[in-house]
């Protein structure tokens, strides 16, 4: 029994060995340079990464500084043209059918 069993183990070796073994055809080496070709164009646009950084950069320079209001007619309607914020519910108590909240008499 032992000798079966490493009989098999040898075997799954020597396949594996095998496998790996066998070498690129040309039309895998074509193949392979036609992705590489893609990868290369789809992520070495430099112009867009560049205009990417400046933009960010110019955002961290400017998100700490207050917007310039000179009237009073400036400010009133840079606060009227801010969304309002709704108070979210309260969520139910955890457990409890939510008409048992409410009060009866």
């Amino acid at each position: 029994m032992n000798k079966l069993i490493v009989a098999l183990i040898a075997s799954a070796f020597a396949m594996t060995a095998a496998a790996q073994g066998v070498g690129q055809t040309p039309k895998d080496k074509t193949k392979q340079s036609e992705v590489d070709a893609a990868t290369k164009m789809g992520t070495t646009s430099t112009a867009t990464q560049e205009a990417e950084k400046k933009g960010v950069a110019d955002a961290k320079a400017a998100k700490g500084t207050a917007k310039d209001l000179p009237t009073k007619s400036d400010k009133s309607k840079a606060v009227q043209a801010r969304p309002r914020r709704r108070p979210k519910a309260l969520p139910p108590a955890a457990g409890l059918p939510v008409h048992s909240l409410t009060r009866t008499r």
